[in-house]
């Protein structure tokens, strides 16, 4: 996948499929064992790309700013051959990193809300008049059914304010018709949420440090109105209430639960090679979403 010269010009063939191994193999690479950025010039191939989904979008948009905030020369190439060219350009991926001319920006379709860098001042507006009336026209939603969902998005970004102590993220959504599945997804480019966990506590393991950020109550840090809700309030709409499934990766941690297949699981764990930033990904079937409750008329 990676070759590296000793001019520290790092060309990299980017994987057919978008599997966690190989995109920790390739932040590995790219970022040393503290999350600094190892290469002076890099070069993206997308000659093999064929079967991403938007979290490998995601990932790429979020290492692409690490690189850019370190001023490493970006160049690209493969394009002529890549399988999932079409892919790309829908995801909005091609147009922000290709195609400099913001003109010709593609807007949302049924099936995708493409990738977007959102400021927290702006998270409320982008998700009230962009991902809300995306997801009410792609799924046929009734009003106040995505309510939860609302919810969670916004407690994803006070997360990254009160963890990542940044302010901005990357989103992008996509109702999958093969899966028949939705899939929303958020990074930042925060210190993480481990590393600030860890201030507060002292030493544990990462991915004990996101299952503690999860508690009920936890906070580390509080922007106005936010009283350690966020992330156990996100697991709950998403899991619990619309029986969906949360991946949050930070640091070399990483909590998964999930009810997408009937019965509730768990995953809590470390991997040998750090995530910089967060990413946080739901899925949910549509089928599953809950209604909004109906308040019946009180007759004397």
């Amino acid at each position: 996948m990676v070759s590296i010269a000793k001019q520290q010009v790092v060309q990299v063939t980017l994987p057919r499929r978008s599997s966690r191994a190989q995109f920790f193999e390739l932040l590995s690479v790219v970022l040393d064992p503290d999350m600094n950025v190892n290469c002076r010039r890099i070069h993206f191939d997308f000659s093999l790309v064929a079967d991403w989904g938007i979290g490998a979008i995601a990932t790429m948009s979020n290492l692409i700013e690490i690189l850019r905030k370190a001023d490493v020369k970006i160049s690209y190439g493969g394009f002529q051959t890549c399988p999932a060219g079409a892919f790309l350009e829908q995801t909005g991926f091609y147009q922000r990193y290709l195609d400099n001319d913001e003109a010709f920006r593609r807007g949302a379709t049924r099936h995708m809300l493409p990738l977007e860098l959102v400021d927290y001042e702006r998270s409320h507006a982008y998700i009230e008049n962009r991902l809300k009336p995306w997801l009410e026209s792609a799924l046929d939603w009734e009003e106040g059914q995505g309510a939860s969902i609302e919810v969670c998005m916004k407690e994803i970004f006070n997360n990254i304010v009160d963890h990542s102590m940044v302010d901005v993220g990357c989103a992008i959504a996509c109702a999958d018709p093969k899966r028949r599945l939705i899939d929303i997804c958020a990074t930042d480019l925060g210190v993480g949420i481990p590393a600030n966990v860890k201030k507060k506590i002292g030493d544990v393991g990462d991915g004990r440090a996101i299952e503690m950020a999860c508690a009920q109550g936890f906070t580390t840090r509080s922007v106005p109105g936010n009283r350690g809700e966020g992330l156990h309030t996100l697991l709950r709409n998403v899991v619990d209430l619309n029986r969906g499934e949360v991946l949050l990766f930070s640091g070399r941690g990483y909590v998964i639960k999930s009810r997408l297949k009937g019965n509730e699981t768990l995953s809590v764990g470390t991997n040998k090679i750090g995530y910089p930033g967060t990413l946080i990904s739901i899925t949910l079937d549509p089928k599953s979403v809950a209604r909004p409750q109906v308040e019946e008329a009180f007759e004397w």
